[in-house]
């Protein structure tokens, strides 16, 4: 072996054993992460849409992931003048699929079966407690960190007032077909809220430009946008009525509200919410 060979293997050979810390000083190698998996109870069962009443009558109604194993999020379904509760949540089950619960409050009697909301406060007060009334019935299976707000003509037009009030946080906010006039007390009441998210819908070409505008007025601090998907929608669609397991429509397209158990908008005027699991949205 020549002298530059022999040279040239012993700097290897001593770079090496340098490289190379004592086994002692060695770090231990690292233990493979532990995945924790939400805890599962036994399935959801009963009818899909469940009313909810306490002591002091009935607040409402819910429309129940059936099946369901582990902790859902929450959408707030708030009917407009002469609605009523059922056919919201039938809404908000179209909407949002069958991912999440979707929570119905009762507003003032106008008729046999149709309601209205003539006080904030009183919207505000009807939220909260239909959240803790669904908590109490459902134990283990509402997370409350994962609001939704969906409100639909008079409850949007009323929503900055009914958000000022305090109350549950609600971090996600859709408002289809109902905006308050004020953009700037819109956007004090979603930041008193804590929104983080919002999206304004219309069904009307010639009322996106306000959209637009309240859009712009709310942020920064809120993530809003305002869509126009088509002049067809969830409130009018004769599906929804008769197939109250309809899920959604043709999407024209898929734009992300927020992630981690809340809402994906698919432009078609169809809401899915965010399943954790990955794939399907349903179970």
């Amino acid at each position: 072996m020549s002298w530059r060979r022999a040279l040239i293997l012993s700097l290897f050979v001593s770079c090496s054993n340098a490289a190379a810390p004592p086994a002692e000083q060695r770090p231990a190698p690292r233990e493979s992460a532990q995945v924790s998996h939400p805890a599962e109870q036994a399935p959801l069962t009963g009818e899909p849409i469940q009313p909810l009443s306490d002591e002091s009558g009935v607040l409402g109604c819910a429309a129940v992931p059936i099946g369901s194993r582990t902790k859902r999020p929450i959408v707030i379904a708030l009917h407009g003048a002469a609605g009523d509760p059922r056919g919201m949540c039938l809404a908000g089950r179209w909407l949002f699929g069958t991912w999440p619960f979707v929570l119905c409050p009762q507003g003032e009697r106008l008729g046999d079966r149709t309601f209205y909301w003539g006080d904030p406060k009183k919207m505000r007060a009807a939220i909260d407690r239909i959240v803790l009334l669904a908590e109490a019935k459902y134990p283990g299976r509402i997370d409350p960190e994962s609001i939704v707000w969906l409100s639909h003509s008079q409850a949007g037009i009323l929503g900055a007032q009914t958000l000022a009030v305090p109350g549950i946080q609600i971090r996600r906010a859709v408002f289809f077909e109902g905006l308050p006039e004020d953009a700037a007390s819109l956007r004090t009441a979603l930041e008193r809220a804590g929104t983080e998210r919002a999206l304004f819908i219309t069904q009307h070409p010639g009322g996106l430009r306000r959209y637009e505008a309240a859009a712009a007025a709310v942020r920064p601090k809120v993530a809003a946008r305002a869509v126009f998907p088509g002049p067809y929608g969830p409130f009018t669609g004769r599906e929804l009525r008769e197939d109250p397991s309809r899920t959604s429509v043709a999407p024209r397209g898929r734009r992300e509200l927020g992630s981690g158990g809340t809402a994906i908008v698919r432009v078609g005027c169809s809401l899915a919410c965010h399943n954790p699991r990955g794939g399907a949205m349903d179970d």
